[in-house]
C-alpha cells in the first residue's frame, strides 16, 4: 500500500504532520502565518469528516489522537483507539 502512496490510518499520517507545522508557524509572520494556520486545519479535516459520517465528535478525537504517536489512531468502525 505506501509503494502506492496510501498509508493506514485515516488522518493520522496527517496530524503527525502537526508539530512540525506549528513549529513552522511560530516563524511565520501576515499572510504566510495566515496560510500556514489553514494548511493546519485542513489537516485535520480528514479525521473529523470520519468521525462526523460515523456519528462521533471529531474535535475531541482530533485532539486525543494528537496527543498519541505513530500509527495509534481512532478506529471509527470500533471507536477504539488503536494502532491502525
Amino acid at each position: 500500500a505506501v509503494e502506492e502512496g496510501i498509508v493506514p490510518g485515516g488522518g493520522v499520517a496527517l496530524l503527525r504532520t502537526v508539530k512540525a507545522i506549528d513549529a513552522i508557524i511560530a516563524k511565520l509572520e501576515g499572510d504566510e502565518k495566515v496560510g500556514a494556520r489553514i494548511v493546519r486545519k485542513a489537516i485535520e479535516e480528514p479525521l473529523r469528516t470520519l468521525c462526523f459520517n460515523a456519528g462521533t465528535e471529531g474535535s475531541l478525537i482530533v485532539q486525543e489522537v494528537l496527543k498519541g504517536k505513530g500509527n495509534n489512531g481512532y478506529n471509527v468502525a470500533t471507536g477504539e483507539y488503536e494502532d491502525l
